[in-house]
């Protein structure tokens, strides 16, 4: 049945149809009296006899029970004759499948970003015994803060339950139906198995099968997914590893949680650390159903996946209680690749994690990247606050060239008395490099040579020294060096100095890059501008100034890291 704009729905008024599903209809709605704007699921099924308005009442409550930050909440429920309908909170952001048409890959970072998300949620909802059944992109909704919000949880079930007849559209979507579901017995594994599928599709930008209905059920049970690599040549071979794990035909070789998998994705992206696998519980819907009030945990088992050549370290169970028949983790196939690293020492049940890259971190990126919104206002930031420090530098070094250094209102800027170069101004633009050398080390390399280059430059313009002797065209060359030279960090860090790995290569690289940039520097004085006794040794004395910030350097970062959120 087809509604029409303005028509009512209990205490909710149609405003328009967002989208129409196998099993539903979805409308924006508002509140007659409140005001405010829900989506109205309106489920293509009747509920004629008891038994379907009980069976439907079951599931709705279930569902109604779920709230997580990453799952749509389900706000109330009523009947329009014998047609039910389902009010919910509306996501304005529109589905991933909107934003991310097919054939279109996506970045890596961004799939594990959307993916930590999404096993968060099937978690959660897994935990309190509900299986979504029906995952797909589809069902993917950003809120409005562009978070990630799970829809349509058991949708499938509610209408198969209430006696919808459908062919195409029998309890989830058949590309990315479990062979297990496709059987009548789904699981949590079976959303963890879709999940793969999404995983993959996002990666390639096609899905692992096609045909027709008979034909797609059909490879899902008994055909492998086609390698990956075969269409994606640069992915790493560890992260092909991971998703043909979750991709595996037997619910129990799969991983033993949503959560698992999306851990060992970041890993597998990282190829830092083993890949942790857990025992899986082969439960029935039924089953996962039967204990409300029961307290279940699962055992971890941590599983290296061995470099090629090497034996396979044996894994030491967690001392925690496992769920009634808990099944050992699957060992992985032989041959696994051989990037993956090689196992990490395993004592007392955890896994200890290699020291350099901090637990939380996003998978490196190339040095080449740039374009993110963060980094465009990071730049824009730094360019802005280096710009000033060497204006007003500038500035005073400007009127000390024209009324003489040796007058005495500039003697107290000397320090040391007849030391070329060791003047308050050095010092000064020592600590101010420290601002390029704060925003390349945590928004990368071209967000560093930017901030330096360009602040330099719009200082220089505005103090109108841009064409005085001491700043001939090569000291841009200088801070540009200085800049990328100390983003490289962020390749390997992603901007995160947690850890003391992180930070003694945050120091190894500013080092090398103020020693490069000072010889630079030096050979140009020699080479293009003879050294006069103050302007050569200026910027020269600047950079070794710039060693004794380097614990400022660390504070900020350490600072920046617990005051502001990552999503990284």
């Amino acid at each position: 049945m087809t509604y029409c704009r303005g028509q009512q729905l209990g205490n909710y008024t149609l405003i328009q149809l967002l989208g129409r599903g196998g099993f539903a209809d979805v409308y924006l709605a508002e509140h007659v009296y409140l005001k405010t704007q829900v989506a109205v699921k309106v489920l293509q099924t009747r509920l004629s006899t008891d038994e379907d308005m009980s069976s439907f009442l079951r599931e709705a409550q279930l569902i109604a029970r779920l709230s997580h930050p990453h799952i749509i909440r389900v706000l109330d429920f009523g009947l329009d004759g014998e047609i039910p309908f389902l009010v919910m909170d509306y996501a304005p952001g529109g589905t991933l499948r909107q934003h991310h048409l097919r054939g279109r890959p996506l970045p890596l970072a961004l799939i594990i970003s959307y993916v930590n998300q999404l096993a968060d949620a099937l978690q959660y909802a897994h935990e309190e015994k509900v299986i979504h059944r029906d995952l797909k992109p589809e069902n993917m909704l950003f809120g409005k803060r562009h978070e990630v919000l799970l829809s349509d949880f058991g949708i499938a079930l509610i209408a198969q339950s209430s006696r919808y007849q459908g062919t195409q559209e029998v309890a989830g979507t058949v590309a990315y139906m479990a062979p297990e579901q496709i059987q009548g017995k789904p699981r949590t594994a079976s959303d963890l198995y879709a999940l793969g599928v999404i995983v993959y599709e996002w990666i390639s930008g096609d899905r692992p099968f096609h045909g027709s209905f008979t034909e797609i059920c059909t490879q899902h049970l008994f055909a492998p997914p086609p390698p990956l690599r075969e269409k994606v040549p640069d992915l790493l071979p560890s992260v092909e590893h991971v998703i043909a794990l979750a991709l595996a035909k037997e619910p129990k070789q799969r991983f033993a949680s949503v959560q698992a998998f999306a851990h060992a994705l970041e890993q597998a992206a990282q190829s830092v650390g083993p890949i942790v696998l857990a025992p899986r519980s082969d439960s029935s819907p039924s089953s996962e159903r039967a204990w409300p009030g029961s307290q279940t945990h699962r055992e971890e088992i941590p599983m290296s996946v061995p470099a090629r050549g090497e034996p396979e370290a044996p894994a030491t169970p967690a001392l925690t209680p496992i769920e009634p028949e808990a099944s050992l983790a699957p060992t992985l196939p032989e041959g696994p690749p051989a990037s993956l690293p090689s196992p990490a020492k395993v004592s007392g049940g955890q896994v200890l994690r290699r020291s350099g890259v901090p637990p939380h971190v996003a998978p490196a990126e190339s040095i080449r990247s740039f374009g993110q919104k963060q980094q465009i206002w990071a730049l824009l930031l730094g360019i802005a606050l280096f710009g000033c420090v060497c204006y007003f530098l500038d500035l005073f070094f400007l009127a000390a060239s024209n009324d003489g250094y040796s007058s005495p209102q500039y003697q107290a800027f000397w320090p040391v008395v007849g030391v070329a170069g060791f003047s308050l101004l050095n010092i000064a633009l020592g600590a101010g490099l420290i601002i390029p050398a704060f925003f390349a080390a945590r928004f990368g390399s071209w967000v560093g040579l930017a901030t330096a280059v360009v602040g330099d430059l719009l200082g220089n313009i505005f103090s109108d020294t841009l064409s005085a002797p001491f700043n001939p065209w090569y000291v841009y060359i200088t801070y540009a060096i200085f800049g990328f030279i100390v983003g490289l960090a962020f390749v390997r860090t992603r901007g995160h100095y947690t850890t003391r790995g992180a930070l003694l290569s945050l120091a190894a690289l500013t080092v090398i890059g103020l020693v490069i940039s000072f010889g630079w520097q030096i050979f140009e004085d020699n080479s293009f501008n003879p050294p006069a006794p103050i302007a050569s040794f200026y910027l020269p004395m600047a950079l070794l100034f710039c060693l004794l910030g380097l614990p400022l350097l660390f504070s900020l970062l350490i600072f920046y890291e617990k005051v502001v959120p990552h999503k990284n």
